[in-house]
């Protein structure tokens, strides 16, 4: 009995030790996965509006979507500044989506096989979630500021192929900007012409997108 109860002691020990560890390094790659995707979308917001208002500055509307657009570009494959110099947050080559959960069979402990794998699992198809909605914002950021440059050089929604013919693209038009009282935004100057349009109708549009626009 005493080696039997021995033996169940030194097991519940290792459980207990191998169950501490590897939540241990779940959490830690948690946390390093989000890390990376903060650091990542800070950069891609200091690149993105940057270039986008020194775009806007030396070409007008057409600067504006370019510069914005490549500056997402390169904060999604920009270095994290840490203590030291520069480092870079992933591992070489390695995008930030690519920092997430170690999910290999023969990385868990014997005893946490399938309680360990499944959590990574779960995780990391959280983390994957994660960085599909950012894909699909960096898109729809991209969008906002292209309606922003078309009704900021001129263009005009309410006119049609005529709105379009207004539109410069590589001059703002100053007679918008004078018209636009502070309280407002261009979303509410592209409706204001539209007295048919329902409230129905406006509220079936994200309102941060029209909030979005030139603000």
């Amino acid at each position: 009995m005493a080696v039997y109860g021995a033996g169940r002691s030194r097991f519940l020990a290792d459980y207990q030790q191998e169950k501490v560890a590897e939540q241990q390094r779940l959490e830690d790659e948690y946390a390093a996965a989000i890390r990376a995707r903060q650091v990542e979308a800070t950069r891609k917001s200091w690149w993105s509006g940057g270039l986008g208002l020194l775009g806007s500055l030396a070409l007008g509307p057409l600067g504006l979507v370019g510069g914005y657009a490549l500056g997402k570009l390169i904060g999604g494959k920009g270095r994290e500044w840490e203590s030291g110099g520069w480092k870079p947050w992933q591992k070489e080559g390695q995008r930030t989506e690519d920092v997430g959960m170690t999910t290999g069979k023969g990385e868990f402990g014997k005893w946490h096989k399938q309680s360990g794998r499944s959590r990574a699992l779960a995780e990391q198809r959280g983390l994957e979630t994660m960085d599909r909605e950012d894909y699909q914002k960096d898109f729809a950021d991209i969008g906002k500021v292209g309606l922003q440059a078309y009704v900021g050089g001129g263009g005009k929604f309410t006119k049609g192929w005529g709105g379009v013919e207004e539109f410069d693209p590589w001059n703002w038009d100053p007679g918008l900007f004078a018209s636009a009282e502070s309280e407002k935004t261009l979303g509410e100057l592209v409706f204001e012409n539209q007295p048919t349009t329902s409230n129905t109708a406006k509220e079936s549009i994200d309102p941060d997108f029209l909030e979005g626009i030139l603000k």
